[in-house]
């Protein structure tokens, strides 16, 4: 008795423990269906059902809706408690990161620029690229090819903290090299990883694979290109200095007018047709810049704003490209060098010269930002992260804004730059782009700054999601990306609980036919089997996948073989003339070492492939070393409890029925004396297996195993594009044809415009914006 009562307690502690996991589960369901009816009543009205459900998502999951009394939890904490869809259930994408390697190995080397070191690096990459292998291998073979009459040693030697010297062997180097990349693949991962579990992804799958590669699984994400953003950006975190016109310096107006005369000069010297040994005219430089506007760069770098503030030109986004490309001629580094970085602002401009909204603008900010005498910023997170926290917040007008603490070091330096900037803009410039350029109220000790860029709610989390995980140590790009869509997550989902409810009727089916009230018995611990299974999973923050819902029909089964050897050893018991409460004891006892035997060695493959697994596999693994503790607990406990208890009671259990009782008594086959044509109907299926398994090349196996393309066809989404296409051409049929009719009315239609708003320009500092700031921007 006492027994039974400490089975009866462990076992309400643990289906209470489950109940309390899978709660997360259906909460979770209840916040998500009350943004699907805000959605669609929003939709009614005109707008977007997907950008409500995620507008309401975003203003309300951060909020307390879950109460327990002694606990209160959000929406997004309910979330990634819940039992989690893998990727082929729930949809969503996989992407796969790639370590530049090579980037490594310059960033090692005393001078990144080396010729012969930046050869072997190239023809490094172009043979992992086409055959594969070991980065760090491949680059000592290329390097000696490429440089034969150098010591590899000699590129090394400086800094690398004295690991490399100038007498170093080539083994060295490599050691150093192969430690060295390992140790910039580790620290990636790691930001990778902290920077996905800082958004709100649930239960992210991150695991490193072969060749410094990271393969990241997102389920249920909606917005691919925001998490590519999110993995692949570098956060290289610099705050510059800015050119700008005041009333007592024109310093941004000089660069851009020297710009505009490098551009004639280039003209002038295109017409001339001069050589390689021919001077410049300065002359003809003078007479030809008398007029800017013809400038070629005039063309795509144009005057913006009053000339009172950070920004002084614009360029469309079509010509950014082309702009760079140009300011990569000599004519015009001779300008910028070494003193001027140009850079663009991360969004395009909301406001026009005059300060009046546009709308959907094309057309990006032009800073010129200042250098110090080595060619940097005046603040930078190159050799270390300078942020210690970063949160999105709302400004005193309404808008979003992330808020930085510095590290101290940092803070003491950023103290610095703002007290020599007071009345200055300040350009804060996240991996090249610029989010703001405000201007410095007073000198700013603490290191707290803030970044405004028109952030909506995600990006304002993203980029403080960003800023506190760090800057990745080496460049990582985005190889691979594939998009599971939420309708091929919805079909696999139903097949799979259509096959875990057709296998779980079956097995119940079968138990109650052929044995009778034990089968009950045992369905009852099946279910409990299941149940128990999915709370482990979600308190384990696992992910549900399509190979664990297989791995769920399969313990269903186990367990339920579990059930088959007790009750089979039971009815031996009670045909040998034993009571019922002495047959259940009997025939548990002796039931127990099969059990235990043919379970230990699925336990063992399965603790193997949760530990050597992925992907799949790994899914697979992990409901089946869940299951095989939990099988082992319901038949062997919950099973024996209820059966005791109708014992205890003086109620009969039936464990056969009467068209199978005495099934197989009796039966005496003599498998040892014909055990000839057994050997030889085994050898002949064996033999014919072989030869078919030659014939037909072996095991046909999937991309999983030997790589490939993966194209997959969509025929709705096809004929949809088409009936798409047919549409667009008839209104574009219709609209040439009116235009040809009534231009004016085109005219005014497009000319319509909502009133405009004064621009808002940002400031670093406690006073707000004044209006002479405001009129300055």
């Amino acid at each position: 008795m006492k027994t039974n009562k400490s089975i009866v307690g462990f076992s309400l502690v643990l289906a209470l423990a489950c109940l309390y996991q899978l709660s997360f589960t259906w909460k979770a369901r209840s916040f998500e269906s009350q943004a699907h009816s805000f959605a669609q009543k929003q939709a009614k009205l005109g707008f977007s059902e997907k950008e409500m459900y995620r507008r309401y998502i975003d203003s309300l999951g951060n909020k307390e809706f879950y109460n327990l009394g002694i606990a209160n939890y959000t929406y997004f904490e309910c979330k990634q408690r819940e039992v989690n869809l893998g990727l082929d259930l729930r949809g969503g994408m996989n992407v796969i990161l790639e370590v530049d390697k090579g980037a490594i190995i310059k960033g090692l080397a005393n001078d990144n620029k080396d010729a012969g070191l930046l050869k072997a690096i190239a023809a490094t990459d172009d043979i992992i690229r086409n055959e594969g292998g070991d980065y760090v291998e491949v680059f000592m073979e290329q390097f000696k090819k490429s440089n034969a009459d150098r010591k590899i040693a000699y590129v090394f030697a400086k800094g690398n903290r004295g690991t490399i010297k100038s007498s170093s062997g080539d083994e060295e180097v490599k050691n150093m090299l192969e430690v060295e990349t390992e140790s910039a693949i580790n620290r990636v991962y790691e930001v990778v990883e902290k920077r996905i579990n800082q958004s709100n992804v649930t239960q992210p799958t991150i695991q490193k694979v072969d060749g410094g590669r990271i393969s990241v699984e997102l389920p249920g994400v909606d917005n691919p290109r925001r998490m590519e953003d999110l993995v692949e950006k570098s956060a290289k975190l610099e705050f510059f200095e800015v050119y700008s016109n005041s009333a007592t310096s024109q310093e941004a107006a000089r660069i851009l007018n020297d710009l505009y005369k490098a551009s004639k000069m280039g003209n002038v010297a295109a017409e001339e047709d001069t050589t390689a040994d021919a001077g410049i005219d300065t002359a003809a430089v003078a007479e030809t810049s008398e007029d800017m506007s013809t400038a070629p760069l005039a063309s795509i770098l144009r005057s913006y704003g009053n000339g009172q503030g950070s920004a002084m030109c614009v360029v469309k986004a079509a010509d950014r490209d082309r702009l760079v490309k140009m300011l990569a001629e000599p004519q015009y580094q001779s300008v910028l060098e070494p003193a001027v970085k140009v850079a663009f602002s991360a969004k395009p401009t909301e406001y026009d010269a005059q300060g009046k909204e546009i709308q959907n603008s094309d057309e990006y900010l032009v800073y010129f930002l200042k250098r110090d005498r080595d060619g940097n910023a005046a603040l930078s997170s190159d050799d270390e992260n300078i942020i210690a926290d970063a949160r999105e917040n709302t400004n005193q007008t309404g808008q979003l804004e992330v808020s930085m603490t510095m590290t101290p070091t940092a803070a003491s330096r950023w103290a610095q730059v703002t007290g020599a900037n007071v009345g200055k803009f300040i350009a804060i410039v996240l991996d090249d782009r610029v989010y703001s350029a405000p201007v410095v109220n007073e000198k700013i000790g603490g290191g707290q700054s803030q970044i405004s860029g028109n952030f909506d709610i995600r990006e304002a989390q993203d980029l403080a999601n960003v800023l506190k995980a760090g800057k990745l140590p080496a460049p990582a790009r985005i190889v691979a990306s594939e998009v599971v869509g939420p309708s091929m997550g919805d079909a696999s989902i139903q097949r799979g609980l259509n096959s875990l409810l057709f296998g779980f009727l079956s097995t119940v089916l079968f138990m109650i036919l052929y044995y009778n009230r034990a089968g009950w018995i045992s369905i009852v611990a099946v279910l409990g089997n299941v149940f128990i299974i999915l709370g482990v999973l979600s308190s384990l923050g696992a992910a549900l996948t399509l190979p664990g819902m297989a791995g769920i029909i399969l313990t269903v089964g186990m367990a339920v073989d579990a059930n088959v050897l007790i009750y089979e050893r039971i009815k031996d018991e009670l045909g040998a003339g034993k009571g019922l409460k002495s047959a259940i004891n009997d025939g548990f006892k002796h039931a127990l070492s099969a059990i235990i035997d043919s379970n230990i060695t699925t336990l063992l493959a399965g603790f193997l492939m949760t530990f050597a697994g992925a992907g799949p596999v790994y899914g697979f693994a992990v409901i089946l070393v869940i299951g095989i503790f939990s099988s082992l607990f319901t038949a062997l406990f919950i099973t024996r409890l209820l059966l005791d208890r109708r014992a205890d009671a003086g109620k009969e259990t039936a464990f056969d029925t009467s068209w199978n009782r005495g099934f197989l008594k009796g039966v005496n086959i003599d498998f040892v004396s014909k055990r000839r044509y057994f050997y030889i109907g085994s050898l002949t299926f064996i033999a014919l297996g072989a030869i078919t398994f030659f014939m037909k090349g072996g095991i046909s196996t999937g991309i999983d195993f030997k790589g490939g393309m993966l194209a997959r066809a969509a025929a709705e989404a096809v004929r949809r594009a088409s009936i798409m296409a047919v549409a667009l051409s008839a209104i574009r049929l219709r609209m040439t044809s009116a235009a040809r009719t009534s231009p004016s009315r085109l005219r005014s239609a497009s000319n319509t415009k909502p009133a405009p708003r004064r621009p808002i320009v940002p400031t670093i500092g406690i006073a707000p914006p004044t209006n002479a700031e405001v009129s300055k921007s």
